[in-house]
């Protein structure tokens, strides 16, 4: 059986989180034979890859693939995951986040043979009544806007022929890569989509630095600055 998804995660210092997303992946609905799961570890200096294999080895009942990506940065360990894949569709997806037992199959419900790729509905499992708010906003942004972003998608064959994520971009690489999706949509009578049955994030960002700063360095990005520092979660930890 041929594989349809490939679900590729970069990790760099998330042993506090990859088990957690593991664990719902490993419980998916639909049949195990067609997706698989690619775990990068880029550049971790605590337990994350250890955290890794012990599930691996003690809890998985799916194919999951690691490779060690050296070179730090989420767009160069996305695209590193993307090498190895065996899957039609990439899914890609953040160590902090958390999916239903029905998410693979929600994918499969929605797709056509005109969709290219699509984003999510995001929303955070933690956090105060402000984080909510915040996210409640980014999603009517997301699905009325003229730009989307987020957790995405994408066709494997289309992502290849669009050139992947601008591994250059620290900020706003998810933007990017949906403009030029858009742009081949348009070119090629295909269609992106936006699934409304919620995807989980941790708001952990938001509750270690000031919300204000975070939204606005997005709004920026948003719109096109793609040249904004931006501190990883291990830079903010360690701070």
């Amino acid at each position: 059986m041929n594989l349809k998804y490939s679900v590729i995660i970069p990790c760099n210092n998330e042993e506090n989180f990859i088990e957690n997303l593991l664990e719902d992946l490993n419980g998916q609905t639909i049949n195990k034979k067609i997706y698989e799961i690619i775990v990068v570890d880029n550049a971790s200096n605590d337990k994350t890859a250890q955290k890794i294999w012990d599930f691996i080895y003690n809890k998985s009942t799916m194919k999951i693939k690691i490779i060690h990506e050296l070179k730090l940065g989420v767009s160069i360990a996305r695209n590193s995951g993307s090498k190895i894949a065996s899957g039609e569709i990439l899914v890609f997806l953040d160590a902090d986040n958390r999916v239903s037992k029905k998410f693979l199959q929600i994918i499969e419900s929605k797709i056509t043979k005109k969709t290219i790729g699509g984003s999510f509905k995001t929303i955070p499992y933690d956090g105060n009544y402000l984080f909510s708010f915040i996210f409640i906003i980014l999603e009517i942004i997301k699905r009325y806007g003229f730009r989307s972003f987020g957790k995405s998608f994408i066709s494997k064959e289309i992502f290849y022929k669009i050139g992947k994520f601008n591994e250059n971009i620290v900020l706003g690489e998810n933007v990017e890569i949906f403009l030029k999706l858009k742009k081949y949509c348009k070119k090629n009578k295909k269609k992106i989509i936006h699934i409304t049955e919620a995807i989980y994030c941790s708001s952990r960002r938001f509750q270690k630095v000031n919300p204000y700063i975070i939204l606005k360095s997005w709004f920026f990005a948003y719109l096109g600055n793609w040249k904004l520092k931006y501190k990883t979660m291990s830079d903010i930890n360690n701070y």
